[in-house]
């Protein structure tokens, strides 16, 4: 006989203890104080999964009696010091089964302290921690009982060293639906079961102020992952006032923990969890009141899960919001479970894996039908898993992407190895996305093809950018200016444009090997590139005259205007240069002009003028050597008549 579980008034449970045998049961403090002394333990519990579903009652009992094979059992009461030895205690071959009161001292230390305990999870330990109605949390304190004695406990730890015969040993094992999701990393700075501060990302955070501005729904728990299984912290409570965050388990210095990402039906996710056939073979389950309360299980059933609701669960340590079982089995069948479980447990990390990829993963069998994918496939195909699975790329996306799509396939089936290709692919708002392809074949069971895996990754955005900086690439080196990008810290040439090669007679990769102090000339012996940086870096812009150097070591003016730039955290400093020759040839030819202006000394006769040097010149010879003017020679119509008025031709012609 494995064991019974059942749900007993008061009544009966008397006969039972009469009887004889082994039991742990869970019920109201009224009840349990009112049984007789036997070979049982107990601890307060008003909630109860039954097979008839979740149940509420303060008139009724879940009772487990132990199998009658048992070749013994011991009871033990101990105090948060003493508990330290429960693993040490344990039977060779065996379980323990454990309650303790939510919120004692010995439930806190067990659950800061267990994973440090001598022989730590040698032996199954399974258990619940028992608790009150919600509404009387505060006015009611849970208990525990040691049905030897008949004696309660507000503050300590009973349980029952259960010992197997031979050729039967017991798996313990935990049914958690919850999955890290795909938020920020929580950390924290020490353990505990409250906390004001948390590390976001690395990053200093109040966890109060965090939550409320995430608006993070509370009732799904922290989950870690420890080892391939995700253990959950569940919230008790959040003080904005105080900034207090308070868990009904306890968080650990340097563990990452992950919001959980949300369950749609908690009783279908726990269902699709269950091993296959454990119904035969379970002694002893628990299940958490949070799970009973968020997930409306209240008469509703879990498929031979029964026993009590509980403030937390046992499973070699305090757990949260999860589903422990303890199985008794031959040792043959305690093998294969285990490494189904690890296989389970390994499973399920590759699937969390698999789902924390932020591009869509998918694996298919030869004939292209999906076999599985990420949640980003999902996504990127906008059906669920369900929609997905068993379908070929012809059912989920539109005739000509899937004709290219299949092409593929069918071309890296023939070829085997690897393939990478692009592809345009009609996006949820109707622009074409681009998108890149990566998969390979992997081998099937008989050695031939298995069938092709892969990864899709969005380059969109990042070919719109690239279209961007190529056109700002085009401008630059459309302009007739010099372009120049400098690093500030060091004055390093990082990119010029066609203009700046040409300006400075350099080819572009030597000209990059360049400082910006090393292409300028006439610098004071007490020039310094970082003073002038910062000069530059104050400035909104600064317009500079300078005198460059160019390769062959011409000297030239230019005026330069520079500008500090932050570009992805990054600084730079943009000078946009003019070579200015021709520019200073017209002032200095301007300034020349500009003597014509003054007291110029010219003969009152034959009207010449004195130059700058004494001497006497034509006045054509004086302004054409000080201006761009060029002259021709004619006459006025009166020094014509001076000269020619008494010729007769003249007069003739002038008639």
């Amino acid at each position: 006989m494995l064991g019974v579980q059942e749900m007993n008034g008061l009544d009966e449970l008397k006969k039972k203890i009469a009887g004889g045998g082994y039991f742990f049961i869970a019920a109201d403090e009224k009840l349990l104080a009112a049984l007789p002394k036997g070979d049982w333990i107990g601890g307060t519990s008003p909630y109860f999964m039954t097979e008839n579903g979740g149940l509420q009652t303060r008139d009724k009992a879940h009772v487990l009696r132990l199998p009658d094979y048992l070749a013994g059992a011991a009871i033990r009461v101990y105090d948060e010091r003493s508990l330290a030895s429960v693993y040490r205690d344990a039977p060779a071959n065996g379980f323990s089964l454990i309650t303790m009161p939510a919120a004692s001292r010995t439930q806190l230390s067990f659950a800061l302290n267990a994973h440090d305990y001598d022989d730590f999870a040698a032996s199954p330990l399974a258990g619940w921690i028992a608790g009150v109605r919600l509404d009387a949390i505060g006015r009611d304190a849970p208990r525990v009982f040691d049905g030897r004695t008949g004696r309660s406990y507000g503050d300590a730890a009973v349980v029952m060293h259960a010992a197997l015969p031979k050729g039967r040993t017991a798996v313990l094992g935990i049914i958690n639906i919850f999955e890290p999701g795909n938020g920020d990393v929580l950390t924290f700075e020490n353990d505990g079961f409250s906390v004001k501060r948390a590390l976001v990302n690395g990053n200093p955070a109040q966890l109060a102020r965090y939550l409320a501005e995430k608006s993070i729904d509370t009732r799904l728990p922290l989950v870690a992952d420890y080892g391939g299984a995700m253990i959950n912290v569940s919230f008790q409570g959040v003080d904005a006032e105080s900034g207090e965050v308070k868990f009904f388990a306890p968080v650990f210095k340097g563990v990452e923990y992950r919001h959980a990402r949300p369950v749609g039906d908690y009783l279908r996710a726990f269902l699709d969890q269950k091993p296959p056939g454990i119904e035969d073979r379970v002694l002893f389950s628990c299940n958490c009141v949070l799970n009973y309360l968020h997930s409306g299980l209240e008469g509703k059933r879990t498929a031979g899960f029964t026993g009590p609701i509980t403030f937390g669960e046992v499973a070699y340590q305090l757990l949260n919001q999860t589903a422990v079982y303890l199985e008794i089995v031959t040792a043959n069948l305690a093998e294969r479970l285990r490494t189904e479980t690890v296989l389970r447990r390994q499973n399920r990390l590759l699937g969390t894996l698999m789902d924390t990829i932020p591009d869509p993963v998918f694996y298919k069998d030869e004939s292209g039908r999906l076999l599985d994918c990420n949640r980003a496939y999902e996504e990127f195909a906008g059906l669920p898993k369900a929609k997905i699975l068993g379908r070929t790329v012809h059912d989920l996306f539109p005739p000509e992407t899937a004709g290219v799509y299949a092409a593929r396939n069918r071309e890296l089936l023939e070829t085997q190895g690897t393939q990478t290709y692009e592809l345009d692919f009609p996006g949820k708002d109707g622009d074409t996305r681009n998108v890149i392809v990566r998969s390979a074949t992997f081998p099937g069971a008989g050695g031939g093809v298995g069938g092709i895996a892969g990864v899709i990754r969005d380059v969109t955005d990042l070919r719109r950018a690239s279209d961007e900086l190529k056109l700002f690439r085009d401008l630059l080196e459309s302009s007739s200016d010099a372009v120049m990008i400098i690093r500030p810290g060091d004055g390093r040439l990082t990119d010029v444009n066609v203009s700046a090669c040409e300006m400075l007679g350099y080819p572009r990769l030597e000209l990059l090997k360049l400082t910006f102090e090393q292409i300028r000339a006439g610098l004071p012996p007490d020039y310094d590139w970082r003073t002038e940086a910062d000069r530059i870096k104050a400035a909104p812009s600064l317009l500079l005259d300078l005198t460059h150097r160019r390769s062959n070591g011409d000297t030239f003016p230019a005026e330069a205007s520079l500008k500090h730039v932050v570009l992805n955290g990054k600084e730079y400093l943009v000078a946009i240069t003019r070579d200015i020759s021709e520019r200073r040839k017209m002032e200095a030819a301007l300034k020349e002009v500009s003597t014509l202006q003054g007291l110029i000394p010219i003969c009152a006769n034959c009207k010449k003028i004195r130059n700058d040097k004494g001497y006497w010149e034509r006045v054509e010879t004086y302004i054409s050597q000080r201006t761009e003017a060029k002259f021709s020679h004619g006459l006025c119509e009166e020094c014509v008549r001076k000269l020619y008025g008494k010729e007769k031709w003249f007069k003739d012609g002038g008639k």
